[in-house]
């Protein structure tokens, strides 16, 4: 028999979940890895602090109809938190390299299957409202081109963005007593220039950035990039901090000094890692800060040890990381960070919308674009 209510079907459909994600736990991680299963991590204890309070259920009949009270009474707002509880789950996994691709494929795949299902649910004859299910892109600031409405924001707590302020530049670049690709005189000069120059608004890896384009990597034109990219931030910001290598001062000097007067300019010495230093930038002038860089530093990430300060930072890296995309003509464009959560999201009352895996080759700086969009009929 068919399930009659919304609720039914959400638990049937944790049910699933429960049976995929235990494969899934059973076959890639040990029995002390992180729940993966709503099932066990939200419905099981929900349900017991419902049903098990005085006065006790006197028989069998009474504890099934706790029971079903308890699941008529689950709403969307609370399965969606659940969803984005299991999200935080899996990046903990991933992070923490207990992740692999064959898990990111059957997420995928599952949050595809969740898509068609509801699709068909919201679509039925006999719903007793009317919807409207398309399939949409969202915009790089969260807009839906088919309803219109605003995903859901995501950033840092002021308390997360402090604790990685406060952690990332000990834990990427120094360990103890140990520098890692730099000095401790490089890191004590750093140090004391952010903290004079500070805040800044964009800081640009410059190398990486002037390597972007293709064609000739001879140091004119390299220089010649890095301006087209550099006047064109500071056509936002006055406050621009270029960050390059010492042998960056053979470029032509004409052009650096055209650089210069547009931004502030900052050279590591040659073997060191500046991606470090172009966070910590970043984190020390605010909130409102943002790196332009194609790296995904993920060498750097790994540094960071503690899961928490891994997932604090690959937040902030989403809303806070500008890409630069080049096309064919070697025209650039900068790509806006994802400010919207690329989970799940809505309820009954606002509706939904659901990403889900087409199976197309992102570059990895792209991220998941396929939304199934449903709202109500006005």
């Amino acid at each position: 028999m068919a399930p009659s209510t919304m609720q039914e079907k959400a638990y049937n459909a944790l049910e699933n979940a429960k049976t995929f994600s235990a494969s899934v736990v059973q076959r890639h991680f040990h029995a002390r890895s992180p729940d993966l299963t709503p099932c066990d991590f939200f419905l099981w204890c929900f349900v017991k602090d419902k049903v098990f309070v005085p006065p006790l259920p006197q028989d069998l009949q009474e504890l099934k109809q706790r029971i079903a009270n308890v699941l008529n009474a689950l709403t969307g707002d609370l399965l969606s938190r659940v969803w984005q509880e299991l999200d935080y789950r899996v990046g903990i996994c991933r992070v923490t390299g207990g992740y692999t691709s064959n898990i990111s494929r059957n997420l995928d795949n599952c949050s595809f299957k969740i898509s068609k299902v509801i699709e068909t649910i919201f679509l039925r004859k006999n719903h007793p409202n009317k919807w409207n299910v398309s399939h949409a892109k969202i915009s790089r600031r969260g807009e839906c081109n088919s309803c219109k409405s605003i995903l859901k924001l995501v950033d840092l707590s002021d308390e997360d963005f402090l604790e990685l302020r406060d952690n990332f530049l000990e834990r990427s670049v120094k360990k103890s007593d140990i520098f890692i690709n730099t000095t401790k005189k490089e890191f004590d000069q750093y140090i004391k220039f952010i903290n004079t120059h500070k805040p800044f608004e964009f800081v640009l890896d410059g190398l990486n950035a002037a390597h972007t384009f293709a064609g000739d990597k001879n140091p004119k034109t390299l220089a010649a990039h890095l301006l087209k990219i550099v006047d064109r931030l500071s056509k936002y910001s006055d406050n621009v901090l270029v960050l390059g290598r010492h042998h960056m001062h053979r470029w032509p000097v004409h052009i650096m000094n055209r650089i210069s007067q547009k931004a502030t300019l900052f050279s590591t010495s040659n073997s060191s890692q500046d991606d470090p230093y172009m966070v910590y930038a970043a984190l020390a002038s605010g909130p409102e800060a943002f790196i332009v860089s194609q790296d995904l530093m993920r060498d750097h990430i790994a540094r960071l040890d503690d899961p928490k300060f891994i997932w604090q930072f690959k937040r902030w890296q989403q809303t806070h990381q500008i890409y630069l995309s080049v096309d064919e003509d070697n025209k650039f464009k900068f790509l806006e960070p994802l400010r919207y959560s690329i989970n799940i999201q809505g309820s009954m009352g606002e509706g939904w919308h659901i990403p889900y895996d087409d199976k197309i080759i992102l570059d990895p700086y792209e991220e998941l674009n396929n939304w199934l969009c449903v709202h109500k009929v006005t």
